[in-house]
């Protein structure tokens, strides 16, 4: 179970993988040709950055977990709903998520699992979805929650959620993971505040990377956030946030309101 990472030392970017608190750096691509580089350093004189390429898409899903579905009455779904965050969203472990100058209202913190593509996919059918993909993280699905419903019968959920820095992910993308029945948790200021399982999923990873990749085409590096159950509350300016998931590297990010 390999974890990879992108780091940044001496004003330089790299990619490489984590073995027993070093960094190993490789070249080449991470999702296609690389081999180590031959330099390798100690984990704690690199900064971590988001793992996942700065032109990745993430694709947000919504209401995959039949306890949120439950409380808002909803009938079940008979597909995966989706929105698109834009690569300008994107934040790597230890950043700060902004409120919005432009918004006046609550964000909140959604503590989700994150599929990263590793192969190009376009009409995977469920059995061939797991060859297309890379591994898995921890994402935070950051939320103007006040902007979907603030104009009656206009829903706004790509503005709402695709703010810079509502997008956080990482800190290391881990192969050879499979969800199951794993913990996912989000903790603020070190007290739990969700706390559900992977396997309440409506759809799990391998329907929605199926799905998905029908509906457009999925890139190398692209994520699929597969969605939050209870628990997300709005976020205080200096809170910190961590997202817990069982058997993945937890990610923390603090966040500020406007000077």
């Amino acid at each position: 179970m390999t974890e990879w990472i992108r780091f940044s030392r001496d004003n330089q970017l790299g990619f490489g993988v984590i073995e027993d608190e070093q960094v190993v750096s490789y070249e080449g691509d991470m999702f296609d040709l690389h081999e180590p580089d031959g330099e390798v350093f100690s984990l704690c004189d690199v900064t971590l950055e988001c793992p996942v390429p700065s032109s990745a898409l993430t694709l947000g899903i919504w209401n995959n977990f039949d306890a949120v579905r439950e409380k808002q009455n909803l009938p079940q779904p008979q597909h995966p709903w989706y929105f698109i965050k834009p690569p300008t969203c994107l934040l790597g472990p230890g950043g700060v998520v902004q409120h919005p100058q432009s918004y006046t209202g609550p964000v909140i913190y959604e503590a989700e699992l994150a599929i990263v593509i590793g192969t190009r996919a376009s009409h995977v059918s469920i059995e061939e979805a797991a060859e297309y993909i890379f591994g898995y993280t921890a994402i935070n699905d950051v939320t103007a929650v006040k902007i979907i419903r603030e104009e009656g019968g206009y829903e706004q959920w790509c503005r709402a959620k695709g703010f810079d820095t509502f997008g956080p992910c990482g800190p290391t993308i881990r192969t050879a993971f499979v969800p199951v029945d794993q913990t996912i948790r989000a903790l603020v200021n070190g007290e739990e505040r969700q706390n559900y399982a992977v396997s309440d999923m409506i759809f799990p990873p391998l329907a929605l990377v199926s799905f998905l990749s029908k509906c457009q085409t999925l890139r190398p590096g692209d994520v699929i956030a597969c969605g939050t159950s209870l628990g997300a509350r709005s976020m205080k300016h200096g809170d910190e946030v961590e997202i817990a998931i069982e058997g993945l590297a937890g990610l923390k990010n603090t966040f500020q309101l406007p000077s």
